[in-house]
């Protein structure tokens, strides 16, 4: 993690609480051990979060890895309107973890452009980092 708060490719991506749409608390620590995360820092008011999110449910191979449990989606979002939170949440896929952040995620990673759209490893190792899913690295490498 650099001074600024960017997080840098190869860094750990810093732990922090969410709770669940199913009322869970965890953290992400708890969800990265058994396979590789696409985590995504997201406003529900946020269009291009909106227009990231459609390409996401889209994404053949996006989908495949996580059918097949090689890959975890988990959309975080980082501010504190709980109602509209949950107002949203549930237009995104069951098979993804959707939360709200409920430790300061703001001092750990830079969110002042969103989303933002990390892939980790399964030690949280930072793969990638873009604003957009097509700027990650191909999904297909997953195994």
């Amino acid at each position: 993690m650099s001074a600024s708060g960017r997080v840098l490719t190869d860094s750990v991506a810093q732990d922090f609480t969410m709770a669940t749409r199913d009322g869970r608390t965890l953290r992400l620590s708890e969800l990265a051990a058994d396979r590789w995360t696409l985590l995504m820092f997201y406003d529900p008011d946020c269009s291009d979060c909106r227009q990231e999110l459609f390409a996401m449910r889209h994404a053949s191979a996006l989908r495949r890895a996580v059918s097949e449990g090689r890959l975890r989606v988990v959309c975080v979002y980082a501010e504190q309107d709980e109602a509209l939170w949950r107002d949203t949440c549930g237009e995104l896929p069951e098979a993804w973890t959707v939360a709200i952040a409920r430790s300061d995620v703001h001092t750990s990673y830079d969110l002042s452009a969103m989303p933002l759209l990390l892939l980790l490893d399964r030690q949280r190792h930072v793969i990638g980092q873009a604003y957009e899913l097509r700027d990650l690295p191909d999904l297909s490498f997953l195994r």
